[in-house]
């Protein structure tokens, strides 16, 4: 995927710019690290999972899968049941949502439920964005009644294209827990000259062709800062280990990394020392939770541009990749 793995309990969100990407990455929320007790399902157009299905039954070790999944489709027509005017009539919503759990077998503690859904990719293409927003708080009545779900929404980009719309494409990203990285996509949502709601300043445009690599284990911080970039309109891709990025090393975007010092497995600054030595000269914002005046000095002696002491205001973050990226910094 484009990140990584979609855990349990997660509301995620990914943007796609075309239907073929959208497949496969709907299809890799669905096998990966998948059990044959895991439960599956659709809320979505016919063509969205018949092209899941296609992706599916290409490969041999997926095929099966294909077979196992729920599926219940929509329109933006049909949404039409759930609204009245541009509110969703709460009633008949979770309704229909607790007919959707009503098929998820009441056995295996440890299986996954994955739910993929587009609802409120559906509201948009009506140019309902507020209400997409409504349907978006489903999500805690649908974890209330099954802890062992999984949910992923899927958004076209060019939903959100225009100034109008660019505070709806970051709504959209604060309803979620995981909020995945735009890597897929060509050119921003939005490419007028206005100024961006970053803090620390620089244009949408600017932002959006560069990407912020954040390299943490601790998965609550990866996401918090995942969001907060995601959201100022930088491009992210959140990696749990150095050996993770390491493996993206021949085809990185320009950008800069956001690095912890405290990494399992091969250290920050190992990873940075190896950065050197390879002439790999993405700029580095090295970041820890412990007060180590000698782990800072080697950070900055290795290259890092500038060294953060968790936690941290979000603008000193925010500052710091507007700095080293060259975009104006207020």
């Amino acid at each position: 995927m484009t990140q990584a793995p979609i855990t349990r309990g997660s509301h995620a969100v990914r943007f796609f710019e075309n239907e073929e990407r959208a497949h496969r990455t709907i299809a890799e929320f669905f096998s990966e690290d998948a059990r044959l007790d895991d439960c599956c399902m659709m809320i979505a157009k016919v063509e969205t999972f018949a092209g899941v299905r296609q992706v599916l039954e290409a490969n041999p070790v997926t095929r099966t899968l294909a077979e196992r999944i729920r599926f219940f489709a929509v329109d933006e027509q049909q949404l039409g049941q759930f609204l009245i005017g541009d509110e969703i009539t709460r009633e008949r919503a979770e309704e229909f949502f607790l007919h959707v759990l009503s098929y998820v077998p009441a056995s295996g503690a440890n299986a996954r439920i994955r739910l993929y859904g587009e609802m409120g990719d559906l509201l948009c293409i009506r140019g309902q964005h507020a209400t997409a927003l409504q349907m978006e708080d489903f999500a805690g009545f649908l974890f209330a009644l099954e802890p062992r779900l999984s949910i992923l929404c899927g958004y076209r980009i060019n939903r959100f294209a225009g100034e109008t719309r660019a505070a709806a494409l970051r709504a959209v990203c604060a309803k979620h827990s995981d909020v995945g990285p735009l890597l897929d996509i060509s050119a921003p949502p939005d490419t007028h000259d206005e100024k961006t709601a970053l803090p620390a300043g620089g244009t949408s445009a600017e932002a959006a062709l560069r990407v912020v690599y954040v390299v943490d284990d601790d998965a609550s911080m990866r996401r918090s800062l995942g969001r907060l970039l995601t959201l100022s309109n930088f491009r992210v891709r959140t990696l749990d280990s150095a050996e993770a990025f390491l493996k993206e090393a021949g085809a990185l975007f320009d950008g800069c990394v956001v690095l912890d010092m405290q990494l399992g497995g091969m250290s920050g600054l190992d990873l940075l020392a190896l950065l050197a030595e390879r002439g790999i000269r993405l700029p580095v914002i090295a970041m820890s939770g412990f007060s180590d005046e000698k782990t800072e000095s080697e950070a900055l002696r290795l290259g890092a541009r500038t060294f953060l002491h968790k936690p941290f205001e979000p603008k000193f973050l925010l500052d710091a990749v507007a700095r080293v990226l060259g975009l104006a910094c207020s």
